[in-house]
């Protein structure tokens, strides 16, 4: 079973994704802000992580700094509802976190399909990391009681 770190500001928003997120089989720890989410991150090591960009108290871009330095691997959706990239070049806070290292962007408002979708994107990154892994591991001798090379 999946583990999502969910962070977000907005209690309704928080409640509402929590619902969707339980109903759907997955394990879920939220948070209110970038700081919370990474203690909660220390505490619980999820397995992929939901994170506004604009929030008081430590907003998602800076997160997701902290986040890829403590692990590059782990999968990251970020999602905000601010203002868009414009044609004149200027970036928007989810082009912003797409290059400092969000897996997938997802403008709000989004729907529970859409939000699922990206979750389940993020999600099958993490089982072939963990296959991956496994083959890795395997391949040289770890895990499986033989001897490495």
């Amino acid at each position: 079973m999946t583990h999502i770190l969910f962070i977000d500001d907005d209690t309704a928003i928080r409640d509402a994704v929590e619902l969707l997120l339980t109903t759907s089989g997955f394990t879920v720890a939220m948070a209110e802000n970038g700081r919370a989410g990474l203690a909660l991150y220390q505490s619980c090591k999820p397995d992929l992580i939901v994170t506004d960009v604009l929030m008081p108290d430590m907003e998602g871009i800076e997160t997701i700094i902290h986040l890829r330095k403590l692990d590059p691997a782990v999968p990251i959706v970020a999602i905000s509802g601010g203002w868009k990239s414009d044609r004149t070049g200027g970036l928007g806070p989810l082009d912003l976190a797409r290059m400092i290292g969000a897996t997938i962007t997802l403008p709000k408002p989004f729907s529970g399909e859409d939000f699922l979708g990206a979750v389940q994107y993020c999600g099958s990154h993490v089982d072939s990391k963990a296959s991956s892994d496994a083959h890795n591991k395997d391949a040289a001798g770890l895990g499986t009681g033989e001897p490495g090379p």
